[in-house]
């Protein structure tokens, strides 16, 4: 069955990139276009037929709300401008709608942990899914080089250049929005993103960047607030490498090189190069096809989303660029890293919520956690909290709002996916009862392996 999907915003990028996309994607029926105002809605509609307009100067009924009310569109591609596309977003989600929004996730890296912390706790994320779009993740040259990269062995060094000049009639510059960005960074965090996002994918997530000192600078008054940036970077394994993006530079180059332990790796627009040998991948445009093709396949096999649209390999890129700019601000401070490395969404959401629980069940863990240990367990459990000692008869108290009698699934399946214990959600089965302070351990054998 065909998902009816509604475009949020009506620019350059929804007009050649988005529209073609919807069209070309079998799984998707384009039932809606909302912009801003009726004349962009319209414009955008007039290379399609059949399809309903809304805007904010189109009369009652006609607004965003009115169009996220209809049951027959379960999703919307959102592309606004930065600083108003997460309260789209979060509206979207918020009406049980799918959301595929352009990248950045967000102005900056307070605004997007906030939307992502508020997605995974008021939306059922098993039944509504929100992916944040980065082309560049379905770049077959890059996938193709990547696994190159791979091959060759551990990177030794890297170096990243982008040099153009974004002149005051280039057409994303004539948007209005973009003139005088009101976000760090200008040109910089709209298209610098990408190439943030091509350098972690070329690197792997097993070898993140954790490290990295950097010099902005201003070259062009129609730029601001800055145009450059200049950094050096340092990964997870040692390697080192320079990042150097200008959009208001004389030079005109473009390029990753990667120095690995069997040979080296270029990425330019003319292809890809390994050990000095030109492969043929050939260019298939800005990849958004299958990039919103992967997002209604994944619709429709009811989720989850392709890790590479995942609002956590959104905050990983933007605290890159975020943190390069910060550093640049502040003469070259060297910055560390902390969202680079290779967790999966539930456990970064599980690591949040564990933080923030209530105090009555954080000293329950810590009451019983002493009790574990005085108990000996440990000696006969040596990878980590092992087995529930049978003595330990009185466990955690408190409660839940969203499930007062019990906390020992959810507290386990976090504790196994944060400590990476293969064997803790099947132990460590303790209900809680919000009356009285004692639980009751498991029935099952302490030490059975899980199913």
């Amino acid at each position: 069955m065909s998902i009816g999907v509604a475009i949020i915003g009506s620019g350059i990028f929804a007009r050649e990139e988005h529209l073609p996309a919807v069209q070309a994607t079998k799984g998707f029926t384009l039932k809606a276009i909302y912009s801003r105002s009726l004349g962009s809605a319209q414009n955008l509609a007039s290379r399609t037929s059949g399809v309903d307009l809304y805007s904010e100067d189109s009369g009652a009924g006609k607004g965003y709300s009115d169009l996220l009310a209809r049951e027959d569109i379960q999703a919307v591609i959102i592309a606004l401008p930065i600083l108003v596309q997460p309260q789209f977003i979060r509206k979207a989600l918020s009406a049980g709608k799918h959301v595929l929004s352009e990248k950045p996730i967000a102005k900056d890296l307070a605004t997007a942990q906030e939307l992502v912390q508020w997605y995974r706790t008021n939306v059922d994320t098993g039944k509504v899914f929100w992916g944040v779009a980065e082309n560049y993740r379905y770049y077959k040259q890059y996938l193709y080089a990547a696994e190159q990269i791979q091959k060759l062995g551990r990177v030794k060094n890297f170096r990243v250049n982008l040099h153009t000049m974004v002149k005051t009639d280039f057409k994303y510059y004539l948007t209005e929005w973009r003139k005088v960005p009101d976000y760090q960074g200008g040109f910089l965090l709209d298209g610098g993103i990408h190439i943030v996002a091509g350098l972690r994918l070329l690197l792997g997530s097993n070898d993140p960047v954790t490290a990295l000192s950097a010099h902005s600078n201003l070259m062009q008054e129609h730029l601001p607030p800055v145009d450059t940036v200049d950094a050096v970077m340092k990964t997870k394994s040692g390697a080192t490498g320079i990042f150097s993006a200008s959009y208001g530079s004389d030079f005109k180059d473009f390029g990753y090189e990667f120095s690995c332990e069997g040979g080296v790796v270029t990425v330019t627009f003319d292809g890809v190069t390994v050990k000095g040998e030109r492969k043929d991948v050939p260019y298939e445009g800005k990849a958004v096809g299958p990039e919103v093709a992967d997002f209604a396949a994944s619709i429709a096999k009811g989720g989850p989303l392709d890790k590479r649209q995942s609002p956590e390999e959104a905050l990983a890129d933007l605290e890159i660029l975020e943190k390069m700019l910060q550093s640049g601000e502040k003469d070259g401070e060297k910055m560390q890293l902390s969202l680079q490395r290779n967790f999966s969404s539930q456990s970064i959401w599980n690591l949040w919520y564990l933080i923030n629980l209530d105090h009555t069940i954080i000293l329950g863990i810590c009451q019983h956690a002493w009790r574990f240990h005085k108990s000996g367990a440990p000696a006969r459990a040596r990878d980590g909290l092992g087995a529930l000692p049978e003595t330990a008869n009185q466990g955690f108290s408190g409660s839940s709002p969203k499930n007062p009698r019990s906390l020992s699934e959810p507290l386990a399946r976090m504790l196994h996916s944060l400590l990476g214990r293969p064997n803790l959600s099947a132990n460590f089965d303790i209900e809680f009862d919000p009356v009285t302070t004692t639980s009751t351990p498991s029935q099952r054998d302490p030490v059975a392996p899980p199913k």
